[in-house]
């Protein structure tokens, strides 16, 4: 028999995948302090969007980056980088915002209160908290930084719970999350007033009929009657 020859079996060798654009958390984290600097320098105030001055220089975009001959990278970065920028200036405005929807409502209506995220509604206490807040978002938001998920006491098993405690443990979570809704009774008032001006308006309007009939039968009869004459 013939000695069998194996065909040599190729190494394949994996590459690093480069990355073009800065997706690191130090390099995002520069961004993000380099962003907040240039966006406190113009503005010192962010609770109205369309007023933020975000005037960028060059240098943010080509900031701790080598330069590239390739123009499609240059684009990669040049769009992450404004990416970060937009994302800062988006979680800025969050929490200098009120806790009130920006829009006109009726004399009659009053204005309500829209439930906003966490950090919305906050007053910032300085600018290093800020910072540090909106760094941590964004680390967040890009899947940078591991985010704790935390669930309710009822999600979690517990051998020594039984089906009563459960129940009850459920029901108190379900209350305490529909409270606000229950006990607001603007809705129930505005739709009070409509009930009222609806019965008032056709009200009038059987009124008015009525006495446009009463009219047409008058009419009527007395022109029967000079007919007869």
């Amino acid at each position: 028999d013939e000695p069998r020859i194996e065909s040599p079996r190729k190494i394949v060798i994996e590459e690093q995948v480069k990355s073009f654009v800065p997706h690191t958390r130090e390099q995002v984290i520069e961004l993000c302090h380099e962003a907040l600097r240039i966006l406190f320098d113009q503005n010192t105030d962010f609770s109205n969007r369309s007023a933020i001055k975000c005037q960028i220089p060059n240098s943010y975009f080509t900031y701790d980056q080598q330069d590239s001959d390739d123009e499609n990278i240059r684009h990669s970065r040049h769009a992450y980088c404004q990416m970060i920028f937009d994302l800062c200036i988006e979680l800025l405005h969050e929490m200098y915002t009120e806790n009130v929807q920006l829009s006109t409502y009726p004399e009659w209506q009053k204005t309500k209160l829209v439930s906003k995220r966490f950090y919305r509604g906050n007053k910032p206490e300085n600018r290093h908290f800020i910072e540090q807040f909106i760094q941590t978002k964004i680390l967040e938001i890009l899947n940078l930084n591991t985010r704790q998920i935390t669930y309710s006491k009822w999600r979690i098993s517990n051998g020594t719970r039984n089906g009563k405690e459960k129940f009850e443990t459920v029901l108190d979570e379900e209350i305490r999350r529909t409270e606000s809704q229950w006990i607001n009774y603007d809705d129930d008032c505005i739709q009070l007033k409509f009930d009222i001006a609806d019965s008032i308006l056709d009200r009038l309007i059987q009124e008015t009929l009525i006495e446009c009939l009463d009219v047409v039968d008058r009419r009527f009869f007395f022109s029967s009657n000079s007919t007869r004459l």
